[in-house]
């Protein structure tokens, strides 16, 4: 051949091996894209498959307590009750609209953590004073267990003071203690902090049952930890230490478990910002403001449209020396408020027919702005308390009332009043 059919056949090849090398490379492309797609696709069904359990799972949780709630309820109605039964019924659906409204403010706390919604609140918390009150919190069940509750605390009372979320830290604490006496039938459980480096390092050591190996790395997951066998036997939603993870994200901290057959430590971080404030008072030597309430003459003015919370806190009233005015929607409280001046106190629902609770309130102010109104609310976010809080009423109550809470908030704002 000569040397131009040499060349031009070589230039043909080059063309038919580049040909080939972009047919294996669009070939190995598409099969990488269908691997890439086969993999979402069953990590979409297994979500789906987590979500759909999740949901079944959380069916469960609540109708387990409602269960109790509604059956012995309904037990109450036989005539040939005896005094130890009609207290063992009660205390029974006293116990399951607890657990109950535990379930539904997990549920709710997971939804607004990952919707974004939670923020923290900042303020100067003494951590021993909160240790304190944990302490003395568990310390009967403790007791009553046969177990041994210790509590550690890393720093002395005035380095104990920080700037950080308590109400946000306590939940987190609280979480990893239930589940330590979920799970710890004998043994002792010990809970505090040590400062570490800029960080106070908190944990949670039980002797109890553990947690084994294999699952100790999906244990903070929402929808996994739900399911687990773990919980199986226990009741709950299993959501504890998947909000806890969230939470103590949400201060820039790390949360990690360490657990064998001898028992589980849980550690989290959060940052020691120590307070320039100095503190002035503890919880424990704070003032009781609740002395007596029951005694004093007040008129008190209810707006409520639920039939049966009106009933309820009018049972609540049954005993003390309150006169109680009544309205159905934010109007009548309204016109009730301007044409009655013996008005002490108005407890005010936010959501109310014709007109509701934020508006009312602020008409009624206008006119008396000396008069105290606390918010009755099914709406639990912290940020509608701080709303409520700002656009005028005095404090806020969410439902289920607190009957402590309700009387020690009468109490305070009572005397306000009358000192006015």
């Amino acid at each position: 051949q000569s040397y131009d059919d040499e060349k031009a056949f070589t230039e043909n090849d080059v063309h038919l091996l580049e040909f080939v090398a972009d047919q294996i490379s669009t070939t190995i492309q598409r099969k990488k894209a269908d691997n890439e797609l086969k993999i979402a696709l069953i990590k979409a069904q297994e979500s789906d498959k987590l979500k759909s359990s999740f949901l079944a799972n959380m069916s469960h949780e609540i109708r387990t307590p409602m269960n109790g709630i509604i059956g012995f309820s309904e037990l109450f109605l036989e005539s040939d009750l005896s005094e130890k039964e009609r207290i063992k019924y009660a205390t029974i659906v006293i116990n399951s609209g607890r657990q109950l409204l535990s379930i539904v403010n997990d549920i709710l706390d997971i939804s607004k953590i990952e919707a974004g919604v939670v923020q923290l609140n900042i303020e100067s918390v003494n951590i021993n004073n909160l240790l304190d009150s944990l302490n003395a919190f568990y310390n009967p069940k403790a007791k009553e267990s046969g177990i041994e509750l210790r509590c550690v605390k890393g720093l002395n009372s005035n380095d104990s003071l920080i700037e950080t979320d308590s109400v946000k830290l306590n939940q987190v604490l609280t979480n990893l203690l239930s589940n330590a006496f979920k799970f710890t039938d004998e043994g002792s459980i010990e809970f505090g902090y040590e400062l570490i480096n800029s960080n106070l390092q908190f944990c949670v050591k039980d002797t109890g049952v553990g947690i084994e190996k294999n699952i100790q790395d999906k244990i903070f997951d929402r929808f996994i930890q739900a399911n687990l066998d773990l919980n199986k036997k226990l009741q709950g939603t299993g959501l504890g230490l998947a909000i806890s993870k969230k939470l103590i994200e949400l201060f820039n901290g790390e949360i990690w478990l360490d657990s064998d057959s001898n028992g589980s430590a849980i550690y989290f971080t959060i940052p020691y910002n120590k307070s320039k404030k100095t503190e002035t008072r503890s919880f424990s030597k704070e003032q009781k403001i609740t002395t007596q309430v029951e005694n004093q003459e007040l008129t008190i003015l209810i707006a409520e449209d639920e039939e049966y919370n009106m009933m309820y806190i009018n049972e609540l009233f049954s005993k003390t020396s309150f006169s109680i005015i009544e309205a159905n929607n934010g109007k009548i409280a309204v016109e009730l408020a301007k044409n009655h001046p013996e008005i002490d106190l108005i407890l005010m629902d936010i959501k109310m027919p014709i007109m509701d609770g934020h508006e009312a309130m602020n008409l009624i102010k206008k006119v008396n702005p000396s008069l105290p109104i606390i918010a009755l609310s099914a709406f639990a976010m912290e940020s509608d308390k701080k709303e409520a809080l700002k656009n005028g009423f005095d404090a806020y109550l969410t439902k289920p009332i607190d009957k402590k809470l309700l009387f020690k908030i009468i109490g305070k704002y009572s005397n306000k009043a009358r000192r006015k």
